[in-house]
Parts: structure tokens; C-alpha cells; sequence
């Protein structure tokens, strides 16, 4: 586990960015209630089924649109795609506009950022994170995670319900 106060919460999230994943996810969750690695209420039964060291619950997040994710406590970079200048001042300024705009769908597929290096323009949901960081439409929250590394069962169930996707973790 992390030190106290630096809980570690992962957000499993689809890989395209807009799309609505919600009801795979609820499927996912199905499965593994129904292998009973977890209980009703998102409890795992092995807390190592799904993350190596075990995860305390989980439960899904389903927003009624896109929703930015990302590290809450020490940040994140965002960076050009092209020449990997840092972009992170003019991603943010972007996040909160959109924020501020109401959080739409539509905004979110048509804002840009552009790099001051080389120019290259870049969609606000294609921007290169590091750590990882994005935009998602719904979430398995995996709470108190003891590490990153999911177990090859967990990664296996994913890939089966969302074809590819995105870890995001963020301390709390």
C-alpha cells in the first residue's frame, strides 16, 4: 500500500475517449460478480483477483457525459504529439474551458490545443498525459489500490468486454 493520505484510486476507463463504456463496464462488473471475485455491494472477496496486492472496492462511475480524468495530487504533464514540447499551461486552460462550457460532448470532440513550438494543432481528447490522463465516459473505480499492475485474469475480462483501454491513477 501507499503511505497513509496517498491513497491510490484507479479509474479503468474505454479506450476512445467520448465513447459511452458505461454498460460495458457494467458488464464487467456482472462477470465478476458472478465469478464471485466480488460481492454485491463491490467488495472484493480475494482482493487480489483483480490488482496485484489487492484493491478495497469497486464500483462504477457513470456520468451522464465525458468527464476528465486524471492524477489529483502531483499532477500530470501533457505534451506535443509531434516534438513533445510541454503543453500542459495550454491543456489545462483548455480542460477548464470545457469545464466551464458545461463539459459537453460536442466541445470536448472540438477543442484543439496548439503547440507554441511547431504548431502542430492537436484534439483537446488526443493530448499525450504522462502519467496517464484523459477523457472517458464512465469508469470502473478501483479503490485503495495496493499497485498499478492489474492481473492478467482482470486484463483478460477488460480486453474481453472493452476491446482495448485506459488505466488512469490518481492519489487521494
Amino acid at each position: 500500500m501507499g503511505l497513509a493520505g496517498h491513497k491510490l484510486d484507479l479509474y479503468i476507463l474505454g479506450a476512445l475517449p467520448l465513447q459511452d463504456y458505461c454498460d460495458d463496464l457494467r458488464l464487467v462488473l456482472s462477470d465478476l460478480q458472478a465469478e464471485g471475485a466480488l460481492d454485491s455491494t463491490g467488495s472484493p472477496k480475494d482482493a487480489s483477483v483483480l490488482i496485484e496486492g489487492g484493491v478495497v472496492r469497486v464500483r462504477l462511475e457513470a456520468p451522464t457525459g465525458p468527464r476528465f480524468y486524471s492524477n489529483t495530487k502531483g499532477g500530470f504533464r501533457a505534451a506535443c504529439s509531434v516534438c513533445s514540447y510541454n503543453l500542459t499551461g495550454v491543456f489545462a486552460s483548455a480542460v477548464t474551458a470545457w469545464r466551464e462550457g458545461g463539459r459537453s460532448e460536442e466541445a470536448a470532440r472540438t477543442a484543439t490545443v496548439v503547440c507554441r513550438r511547431c504548431g502542430h494543432t492537436c484534439a483537446l481528447t488526443d493530448t499525450s498525459c504522462q502519467p496517464e490522463a484523459g477523457f472517458g465516459w464512465g469508469a470502473l473505480v478501483l479503490h485503495d489500490a495496493a499497485s498499478l499492475r492489474l492481473t492478467t485474469r482482470f486484463h483478460d475480462l477488460l480486453v474481453s468486454h472493452l476491446g482495448s483501454y485506459r488505466v488512469v491513477g490518481t492519489r487521494a
